[in-house]
């Protein structure tokens, strides 16, 4: 439960930044190069959590690979969960603040799942009528099970 509620709290100050800055889709498309260099390179991102080198030496890791491809507020942001000794949480962070970001649109997303692949159009009925109950626009990704 802890874990959460850090995750909760780190993607929405993250959100908080990125949209006083009127940054928040060119930001989520930022986290998720992020996301995607310390998935390919797992070592590199266990050097930002690891506790034998210093805040300092992460940071300049994390800007030697990161400058000039992310926004300050990202780069900072990373830095704060360096300092806090946060990183190992980075990830639910980063899908926290995806999950504002649809909070702040008024979009809920959800899975279907069904025995069959659903038509575009069977699909798009059920998100106009899941739409209805919830009062949101949703975003249904069918699953077949």
């Amino acid at each position: 439960m802890e874990a959460l509620t850090v995750d909760a709290v780190y993607g929405s100050a993250l959100f908080e930044a990125a949209r006083d800055a009127g940054k928040t889709d060119s930001i989520s498309e930022e986290l998720r190069t992020v996301e995607k260099a310390f998935k390919e390179e797992p070592l590199f991102f266990e050097l930002t959590a690891t506790p034998n080198l210093t805040a300092a030496e992460k940071k300049e890791s994390v800007r030697q690979v990161f400058e000039g491809r992310i926004s300050a507020e990202l780069m900072n942001f990373i830095f704060v969960m360096i300092d806090k000794r946060r990183m190992n949480r980075f990830f639910g962070a980063a899908k926290q603040y995806r999950l504002k970001i649809d909070e702040n649109k008024g979009l809920s997303k959800g899975i279907i799942y069904s025995v069959n692949r659903l038509s575009d159009e069977q699909r798009a009925r059920f998100e106009t009528e899941t739409g209805k109950l919830l009062g949101k626009r949703v975003e249904l990704e069918n699953k077949v099970d």
